[in-house]
């Protein structure tokens, strides 16, 4: 009676639905995708989702239509109204599918987990990478010109957690050579010469562009927030607790300045002048 009163049909949860007429629906939930031919007064479950939460689900047409769980990368099509479904892998096998959506019944986009982003042009039977920063939750980012730039953060699966770009951030590109642990700052002199800094004390050293990387590791266990040079050889770091680190060699060595700090974290440094800093 157009939501006067409400009746209940069923305890599950229940993230949308597509209604193909008043009788024939669909209900996408916990553990499955729900069917009902008689307005909802009987359910059936699809067993293809087992253990799999359909979180959203679309139709094309009266026919075709897709759905998708954000766990166990998993992506369904159906070509016949939803009374079966098949399973449709991904490019990339990490790909979450978080939501998609389409422009006709041949070409979707889905967007995911670890900055993934896939576009199909044959209704999902091959898929094209569209991202090009994979992998990383990023941290820290640096220009030392208007052009080149370096981004650092946590990396994920078996790639590297430093990219590069060199046209002024529309193009990134993975620094295979990277050191492989996550980090959380970057910070550059110049184009050739920058700093990478670790969770666990490490800071690394290139002079070639991040071609190579060296390590220098501090005394203390500290994860690495911030760094920031004041002249081509003098620089500071900043890190958890509460340690201040000074190096007057570009970074051959590196030694804590403030003993006396409380404990806590130090996040960014910034100097207004070459003897005037904060860290907060």
């Amino acid at each position: 009676n157009g939501g006067i009163n409400w009746i209940n049909v069923s305890n599950v949860s229940v993230y949308g639905g597509y209604f193909f007429d008043s009788n024939n629906g669909l209900l996408s939930g916990s553990d499955s995708i729900f069917r009902t031919t008689n307005g909802g007064v009987t359910w059936s479950s699809s067993p293809e989702f087992s253990f799999y939460t359909i979180t959203t689900m679309k139709f094309v047409n009266q026919n075709t239509g897709f759905a998708s769980a954000n766990t166990g990368g998993n992506f369904y099509k159906t070509i016949n109204g939803g009374l079966n479904w098949s399973q449709i892998p991904f490019q990339n096998q990490y790909l979450y599918s978080a939501g998609f959506d389409f422009l006709d019944v041949n070409n979707l986009i889905t967007v995911g987990r670890y900055g993934l982003i896939e576009r199909s042009s044959n209704g999902g039977s091959n898929w094209q990478n569209m991202s090009n920063i994979l992998y990383s939750s990023l941290e820290g980012i640096s220009f030392p010109n208007s052009i080149t730039g370096f981004a650092a953060g946590y990396k994920y699966s078996t790639n590297k957690s430093i990219f590069k770009t060199t046209d002024q951030g529309s193009n990134w590109f993975e620094l295979v050579n990277a050191p492989d642990i996550n980090f959380k700052s970057v910070y550059f002199l110049d184009a050739n010469t920058g700093f990478a800094g670790g969770y666990n004390s490490e800071v690394y050293k290139t002079t070639n562009s991040g071609t190579n990387w060296n390590l220098v590791t501090l005394q203390e266990n500290n994860k690495i927030y911030d760094i920031k040079f004041i002249n081509a050889t003098t620089g500071f770091i900043c890190s958890s607790n509460a340690a201040v680190y000074k190096t007057t060699n570009t970074g051959t060595n590196w030694i804590r300045v403030n003993f006396d700090a409380n404990s806590g974290h130090l996040f960014k440094l910034f100097f207004p002048t070459a003897l005037v800093g904060y860290a907060t």
